[in-house]
């Protein structure tokens, strides 16, 4: 049953760029290669723990530097609950993403995010 849901090629509009030991190879310029990454985390302040800041940064992978980076200090009132973090936590990130579209930044949207959604097992 799960063999038949296995994905087993991209799907996405991007490729990474290929290389080899003389290093990168040239693709075909139709192919939209993945230049940005995301990072979004949210940390919480000790003195108040509804207190919290969310940060995104985005990297050009073609020349590791950081081309957009925006943080948002918010109060948030829902409680933690072990395993449930992301309803805590992706409003802020979903509102510094969207922030970025609206703004002149907006060739910088990342093609992949990372975000941790799990500080420890619990």
């Amino acid at each position: 049953m799960l063999r038949r849901r296995l994905v087993t090629e991209d799907d996405f509009a991007w490729k990474l760029p290929k290389t080899t030991s003389r290093g990168r190879e040239e693709e075909p310029e139709e192919v939209e290669m993945l230049r940005y990454i995301g990072g979004v985390d949210v940390s919480f302040s000790k003195e108040d723990p509804s207190v919290a800041c969310g940060t995104l940064v985005v990297l050009d992978i073609q020349n590791l530097q950081v081309v957009y980076e925006d943080f948002a200090i918010v109060t948030i009132d829902v409680p933690y609950v072990p395993g449930f973090l992301a309803f805590r936590e992706a409003p802020i990130l979903l509102e510094l993403l969207q922030r970025l579209k609206k703004k002149d930044a907006s060739p910088f949207y990342p093609q992949v995010d990372s975000c941790i959604c799990a500080r420890s097992f619990h």
